[in-house]
């Protein structure tokens, strides 16, 4: 009878895929996935370490689960946290069998065996890209993310990531492709390109960004209709990037682009690269090139030495641009890190009031932007059927973190339908279907 594993995914949507190379590791080799954690013979948790409420949810997770070993269950550790703090988990939570590390993924089959000496299948990240050799176990979705590279080297003063994940390591692109045509031969319909700095694609590799060429290439593939790209690092969007965002038929006219502040201040302390005048040409460049581009940005708030006014910048900024998207999240200090030794620190309270603030002032500029939408035809990547409706998602928003459409009409899973939309639903729309392209 073929063993059973039960994975807790965690983390970011690159965390995710690296789940899915594990699983598909040991679907190879004879294991079979179950839902539930019960008489399971492996339980892997793939954590995510980047901050410390996700720190503290890997643990919580790995301690759950570690009460439903029983003879001969094997507790697997995998991801960030993992690759971060090998040796105090092991000390620290002896019910942990074994560590797989980032970069070890197909290690996860000798971990789940139990057949090897150590415990420990951590390394530091190579200096190149490791294509790891078990495809990934995918799920039955129109659309999947598709991870280009690992890695950062922009060593922003608030981010432990490369102390962890190393630096930037690119793919080749004819195995990026190949891999996204698997995923369009499976029913994948819009890639998700995600990478920690997307926009670095190519220069370890090749010595140059070819993230323009690789979109066209993805989008040149059969089956794919939508091409989105995630974590593109403000300093590195250039007039290509641009050129083939706002052109290219199948690459999606949505951008994720983190900017973190604007003000000037801030920028440097956090080691961005540019200040806020060139942060917000940036931004206009991109808007004036197409009236129906969506932005999404996400920002710090509470960074040490963040002043009232430096704040109240950001808060006049957030209401002023009106991003189509956004995120807002409270700085965590992280050891290691060159935020971790700046002063005046922010109280945790004054940063909580600055985040529900900033909610705000979003929330009126995204129930406006989406009434604005009513009337206007929306193309609708349906995806799942859901309590009576039908659910998807349209060129403005990514998965897992915009917003969603209810489809009225006949709709089908995994198909890009045209419709026009007929109302909202707080942040939703409601789309009347009509054709399927």
């Amino acid at each position: 009878m073929a063993k059973k594993v039960y994975l807790e995914q965690l983390g970011c949507p690159k965390n995710e895929v690296d789940g899915e190379h594990l699983l598909g590791a040991l679907r190879r080799a004879g294991f079979t996935r179950s839902e539930t954690a019960a008489d399971c013979d492996v339980l892997l948790v793939n954590t995510c370490g980047f901050i410390e409420p996700a720190k503290e949810e890997s643990i919580g997770r790995i301690l759950d689960l570690a009460r439903h070993k029983t003879n001969g269950t094997r507790l697997l550790v995998a991801g960030c946290l993992s690759q971060r703090y090998p040796s105090q988990l092991l000390k620290e939570i002896p019910e942990i069998d074994a560590l797989v590390g980032v970069d070890r993924l197909d290690d996860v089959v000798e971990a789940a065996r139990g057949e090897a000496s150590g415990n420990c299948f951590v390394k530091r990240p190579d200096q190149v890209y490791t294509e790891f050799s078990a495809p990934r176990e995918h799920a039955q979705k129109p659309w999947a993310y598709l991870k280009i590279s690992d890695g950062c080297d922009n060593a922003c003063a608030f981010c432990a990531i490369p102390q962890f994940r190393g630096r930037n390591r690119s793919r080749r692109i004819e195995d990026v492709v190949l891999e996204a045509e698997s995923l369009a031969a499976g029913g994948v319909r819009e890639l998700v390109v995600v990478a920690q700095d997307t926009t670095s694609y190519g220069v370890d590799r090749y010595g140059r960004r070819r993230l323009a060429e690789l979109l066209l290439r993805l989008g040149d593939i059969t089956g794919i209709r939508w091409v989105r790209l995630m974590y593109a690092f403000p300093r590195f969007v250039d007039d290509e990037l641009i050129d083939v965002l706002v052109d290219a038929p199948k690459v999606t006219r949505y951008l994720d682009v983190p900017i973190q502040h604007i003000d000037d201040g801030m920028l440097e302390r956090m080691n961005r690269g540019l200040d806020g005048r060139a942060t917000q040409s940036l931004l206009e460049r991109i808007r004036t090139r197409s009236e129906v581009f969506a932005l999404r940005t996400s920002v710090v708030v509470g960074h040490p030495t963040e002043t009232a006014e430096a704040f109240g910048r950001l808060a006049d900024f957030v209401a002023d641009f009106a991003f189509d998207r956004l995120g807002i999240f409270v700085y965590s200090e992280e050891e290691g890190t060159r935020a971790s030794h700046m002063e005046p620190t922010v109280d945790s309270a004054t940063a909580e009031y600055r985040r529900r603030m900033l909610l705000d002032i979003q929330g009126d500029v995204l129930v406006r932007r989406q009434e604005a939408q009513v009337g206007q035809r929306v193309d609708v990547l349906v995806e799942s059927h859901e309590e009576g409706s039908w659910w998807g998602r349209s060129y403005a928003d990514a998965p897992e973190v915009d917003c969603a459409v209810r489809v009225e009409g006949r709709a089908a899973p995994g198909i890009v339908m045209q419709g026009r939309c007929i109302g909202t639903e707080g942040v939703d729309l409601v789309v009347q279907i009509g054709a399927a392209t």
